[in-house]
């Protein structure tokens, strides 16, 4: 389904000119023949792209005007593909994603865009003569480690012997007591996030306090949460991998009734082009979406919509810290215009880029007795264990020689 949606965009060239700019979205992946690896201040990024009616010379990067330049030997009318990706090259605005400007020898033109979680899979027509394919964004990430950029934020799981009931619910209003939660909030969307952990699971719940949205009358309604674990000791790498576990749930319904959920496993990783790849469901894993406002602490006035998930901890390898990323979005269209028109988009940490891992937060997982982080619990109990072992040796050793002495002066 392809909806459309113009933008204008003043551009200033040698004569000022404004030009309407037509960005098409469709659903199906052009079929990309080559690939093409560029140096970024030390990063190397590999694009995607096919080409008819020429050939691709070279792709260059200027990360202060963050943009591509594509150098073309055209032969006739064509099209450029590129999957772009947004770890190289974004454009968002407000925590969505908006239109680039792109230039075919510095004139403005119409291209196509097909929606990808990874890239930005991009289209660009050209005609005969065409030399020079600029595409402009306004984020670019491709850039050295800065050893001064702040600290990633934390988000503590604590240790539960109560873990929750997962239906889409407050079964109770205590069942997550012993929860971190952390408020997120923008414009007039709030959620609260809820983590815990026992032996085996993570337990993580999303209140959307704020979506009280149902599907009525044409609307085509689709709701979506995600989270993505970093099972390398959140090294904060630029592209998704094998490393990256993401898990989430989709729900699509029209005219208030649910026409499709999940669209495929609700666990999964990423090859090395950073393209999803399902895994098979681990034993023990569960989630549920509900809309309910029953025993809520943080809001029990009207019905929402709920997150709940167990997550096996074998699945994200055993560890107390993660790289660790979420998002909430939700969109409604007109079913004949197909346009998608966001209702809420949420993520935390605030800034983060779901596709690019170092734009992560941690995810730290907290032991019962000391409320300290579960590998620094065990080297302390180590710790302790030996000093304990020590004094024992000490105080043995010194009951002997005070005995000795005893039987010396008594002889």
């Amino acid at each position: 389904m392809k909806h459309v949606k113009t933008v204008i965009l003043a551009m200033m060239l040698a004569v000022p000119f404004v030009f309407v700019q037509s960005v098409s979205y469709g659903q199906e992946i052009p079929n990309f023949t080559t690939n093409n690896t560029i140096n970024v201040n030390g990063s190397s990024i590999v694009i995607q792209y096919g080409i008819t009616g020429g050939k691709l010379v070279a792709i260059n990067a200027d990360v202060p005007s963050k943009s591509l330049t594509v150098s073309i030997q055209s032969t006739g009318d064509g099209v450029l593909d590129m999957a772009l990706p947004r770890a190289l090259i974004d454009a968002r605005q407000d925590g969505a994603d908006t239109h680039f400007t792109i230039l075919v020898n510095n004139h403005g033109t119409n291209y196509n865009e097909v929606e990808s979680y990874a890239d930005r899979i991009l289209s660009v027509p050209f005609h005969l003569g065409a030399e020079k394919i600029q595409i402009i964004g306004n984020q670019m990430y491709a850039q050295t480690s800065n050893s001064s950029a702040s600290p990633s934020p934390i988000m503590q799981s604590p240790y539960t012997d109560n873990p929750p009931d997962i239906d889409g619910k407050w079964t109770t209003s205590s069942e997550w007591n012993e929860a971190t939660a952390i408020g997120l909030g923008k414009n007039d969307s709030k959620m609260y996030v809820l983590t815990q952990h026992d032996s085996n699971f993570v337990y993580v719940m999303a209140d959307i306090v704020s979506d009280h949205t149902t599907s009525s009358d044409s609307q085509l309604m689709r709701y979506n949460f995600l989270m993505l674990f970093d099972r390398d000791d959140y090294k904060g790498d630029t592209t998704l991998g094998n490393k990256e576990i993401g898990i989430g749930t989709s729900l699509a319904y029209l005219n208030g009734t649910q026409i499709g959920s999940n669209f495929g496993s609700p666990v999964w990783t990423y090859d090395n082009q950073s393209a999803a790849v399902d895994i098979v469901t681990p034993a023990g894993y569960n989630s549920s979406v509900g809309f309910s406002s029953t025993n809520d602490p943080f809001d029990s006035s009207q019905d929402h919509r709920i997150y709940e998930f167990r997550i096996p901890v074998s699945l994200l390898h055993k560890s107390d810290r993660y790289g660790f990323s979420l998002q909430a979005h939700a969109c409604h269209s007109q079913i004949l215009a197909a346009q998608c028109t966001p209702i809420y988009l949420l993520t935390w940490p605030a800034d983060a880029i779901m596709s690019v891992p170092a734009t992560h937060g941690i995810l730290e997982l907290i032991n019962e007795s000391s409320m300290q982080p579960l590998e620094t619990t065990t080297s302390n109990n180590l710790q302790y264990l030996i000093m304990g072992v020590i004094i024992a040796i000490l105080i043995a050793g010194t009951a002997v020689y005070v005995i000795a002495r005893k039987k010396k002066v008594a002889a």
